[in-house]
């Protein structure tokens, strides 16, 4: 479970100044994340896009967060966190795929093994969350922090900004 603030994605944004992970007062550094986002058009004009062209036209985004306050040596735990994260959305159907081809059995269990790969990221990274993530989608930035504390103090900083 995250403590979620939601912000617009152009807003600059102001962190406390206290270590995002082990929460200790003006940690020994900062880190940048690097966080893809999406953005979709609205209902009708995909409709129409996927009716006229055959394809609708959404768009990613690739958002930094610069100025994260961590500590030096809780820092790589956090990027490692996002790093395996990225990579395994973007891999995890491989070995879905190459099981699926070489299972014996009926198509639609091949189908479930590899929407459980395709999926297992997501879920896993909502039941173990890392101590800071945010997600970019539509014009709104959602900062998840594990502590309640340091997102509460977060939102009020950047409320008043």
């Amino acid at each position: 479970m995250t403590n979620d603030v939601i912000l617009p994605i152009n807003q600059k944004v102001i962190f406390p100044s206290i270590c995002v992970v082990c929460e200790k007062p003006n940690p020994d550094g900062e880190i940048e994340l690097n966080i893809l986002g999406a953005n979709t058009q609205s209902l009708a004009v995909e409709v129409t896009d996927l009716a006229l062209m055959g394809r609708t036209y959404g768009t990613n985004t690739n958002n930094e967060i610069k100025g994260i306050p961590a500590c030096k040596s809780c820092s790589n735990g956090l990027k490692w966190y996002h790093r395996i994260l990225k990579i395994a959305t973007y891999t995890a159907w491989i070995p879905g795929l190459i099981l699926a081809i070489i299972m014996p059995g009926p198509t639609f269990l091949k189908v479930i093994v590899m929407l459980g790969f395709v999926i297992a990221p997501p879920i896993l990274s909502i039941i173990f969350p890392p101590s800071f993530g945010a997600t970019f989608y539509n014009g709104k930035a959602t900062f998840e922090f594990k502590s309640a504390n340091i997102a509460e103090q977060f939102k009020k900083l950047n409320e008043a900004n």
